[in-house]
């Protein structure tokens, strides 16, 4: 059974802002960079041996942060990144609330997508497949017993991938929907198991 660490990267200006990343960027705040510096010695303590990341600057800039503390090797993937918005992206969450689709889009993992953006289960299952390929190649090549990996990515794939594999469209026991913003705080750290037997990711 391997150990892994999902977080989300540092708080952007754009996310003080509520405004709709994707896969578009905006720099870590200060309060982003001490977030960073925080996983990363949450990620030592946890021993971790090589770090996975999302090519976004956002996520690159965690992840460096996170491997010049730890001194592990680094792997950046284009599957790790954010779901891709379309035209929505650079607006501010607010001002798509009367926008067809919204609900779906934002809370829920559908078929449904932002004018030329990604569906929630496309990001899953791109996010899941890239993710299972990073994994089986770190292990083979990984000759100690404890494997433990950080993955560091992105508030609404890490959302669309997570529902995915806890077999729900929605993460609250409650039934009561959720977004990114309020499921995953910059730098909040999930731990996953991950089968090599069966292949299968499970939330701990």
């Amino acid at each position: 059974m391997i150990q892994i660490y999902l977080a989300r990267h540092g708080e952007t200006k754009w996310n003080l802002e509520q405004r709709i990343q994707g896969q578009l960027d905006s720099d870590l705040t200060q309060l982003g960079h001490r977030q960073a510096e925080k996983l990363a010695h949450q990620l030592a303590k946890l021993k971790v041996s090589h770090i996975f990341s999302s090519p976004l600057g956002r996520a690159k800039s965690t992840a460096h942060i996170c491997r010049e503390i730890n001194q592990t090797e680094l792997t950046i993937s284009d599957a790790l990144q954010e779901r891709h918005f379309g035209q929505w992206q650079q607006q501010t969450l607010s001002s798509l609330k009367s926008q067809v689709h919204f609900e779906q889009v934002f809370h829920q993992i559908s078929d449904f997508s932002a004018p030329q953006g990604e569906t929630g289960i496309t990001a899953a299952k791109r996010f899941k497949q890239g993710l299972t390929e990073l994994i089986n190649l770190a292990a083979d090549q990984d000759k100690s017993h404890h494997k433990a990996y950080a993955v560091i990515s992105h508030g609404d794939v890490m959302r669309c991938f997570l529902a995915n594999i806890n077999n729900s469209n929605k993460l609250n026991s409650t039934g009561k929907t959720q977004n990114a913003y309020s499921l995953f705080k910059n730098g909040k750290l999930i731990k996953l198991h991950f089968d090599r037997h069966n292949q299968m990711f499970t939330l701990c």
